[in-house]
């Protein structure tokens, strides 16, 4: 089966620093699950119709930016200490999800016109299971740019149109989500 997503912190090739800005980021997506395809039988299938919500915090991550062309982009990177898992499918998020995937990113491209610009999260243990979330049509509040012309952190609430891949390459199903909003926390 083809690979959906390929992860890689370098992928960037614009500065990159490591420890963060002084910038605690927190990013909680919430969807209700559906199965989009594939026809094995994998240990996510109780989440088909469920509501799915977990918070990623990005305490130090590796940051990279990418000035280039009309989106400039911020991508915090980390081996993240803190992923927690909310609600009636926490244990199951939590130990088929969570707890296998040890990489993870948050992308966000300001563009111009601000109708490009989204919030990506996303990670992929490179062995079978990874998911990417992404948002467009981001509120006004979330598209700052820092004195060095890099998309910086505020905390809002998607509002707009958003795509969620949840996917078990080894067990050959991808799941979507309905409803998929995410909450940014900056502080």
């Amino acid at each position: 089966m083809k690979r959906i997503l390929a992860i890689s912190a370098a992928w960037m090739s614009a500065c990159t620093s490591s420890g963060g800005n002084g910038e605690l980021v927190s990013i909680t997506p919430t969807m209700t699950v559906t199965a989009v395809g594939g026809s094995g039988t994998s240990p996510l299938e109780p989440l088909v119709g469920q509501q799915l919500s977990f918070t990623i915090t990005f305490a130090a991550p590796s940051i990279g930016h990418d000035p280039e062309h009309d989106c400039p982009t911020t991508v915090d990177g980390e081996m993240v200490a803190s992923k927690v898992a909310t609600g009636a499918t926490a244990s199951l998020v939590q130990s088929n999800v969570l707890d296998i995937l040890p990489y993870w990113e948050a992308v966000m491209n300001v563009c111009n016109p601000a109708s490009g610009s989204s919030l990506t999260l996303r990670s992929d243990n490179q062995a079978g299971l990874g998911l990417n979330f992404a948002c467009f049509e981001l509120p006004p509040s979330s598209l700052g740019i820092d004195g060095s012309g890099d998309p910086k952190w505020s905390s809002f609430q998607t509002t707009g149109r958003c795509d969620a891949t949840l996917y078990d390459q080894l067990d050959g199903r991808t799941y979507g989500g309905d409803g998929l909003a995410m909450k940014v926390v900056a502080d």
